[in-house]
């Protein structure tokens, strides 16, 4: 099987694999109602964006407490020394949106929140995932992309994720 062709599976998988709604949170879009507002998120909302995170489980969460936030963070950074301060924040105004792709056997591979869109009965948060493709030269180590956003905790009401796969050719 050529790279390509390995690479696009893994990420269609992962993909399918993730689709992780809030307990109670509609799957289809359309029966969310009418959209009422959209979130993109500036450089201030990036809490973390490591390569090399140690989190070898693809998942999508929402954290809203610092017992949480402290234990994730934490694995966020399990394979970087020393381990860079964790990044506050005041739950009682936001959320932490969490986006990780899992472990890969190469670089090359990223994960993205792109924006969210509030509807009359949910949010649903827009990730991008991205694969290299068989004309792209990758670091030959273990990879675990994670992107971590915070959000204002008004925004995140019965989370639903929509992930896009995408394959990125080098030149």
């Amino acid at each position: 099987m050529t790279r390509s062709w390995s690479a696009l599976i893994g990420v269609a998988m992962c993909t399918f694999a993730l689709g992780c709604d809030a307990p109670g949170a509609p799957t289809d879009i359309a029966a969310l109602g009418s959209r009422v507002s959209s979130w993109q998120p500036d450089s201030a909302a990036t809490l973390a964006h490591p390569y090399y995170s140690g989190e070898v489980e693809a998942k999508r969460l929402v954290v809203a407490d610092k017992l949480t936030w402290a234990s994730l963070w934490a694995q966020a950074y399990s394979n970087y020394t020393p381990e860079p301060p964790r990044a506050s924040v005041d739950f009682g105004v936001y959320r932490v949106l969490v986006a990780a792709l899992g472990q890969h056997a190469t670089g090359g591979f990223d994960i993205r929140i792109d924006s969210l869109a509030q509807f009359e009965r949910g949010t649903v948060v827009y990730v991008t995932t991205l694969a290299p493709g068989s004309t792209c030269l990758t670091t030959q180590a273990f990879s675990q992309p994670v992107h971590i956003l915070r959000v204002p905790a008004n925004l995140v009401q019965d989370v639903v994720w929509e992930n896009q796969a995408v394959v990125h050719e080098c030149s």
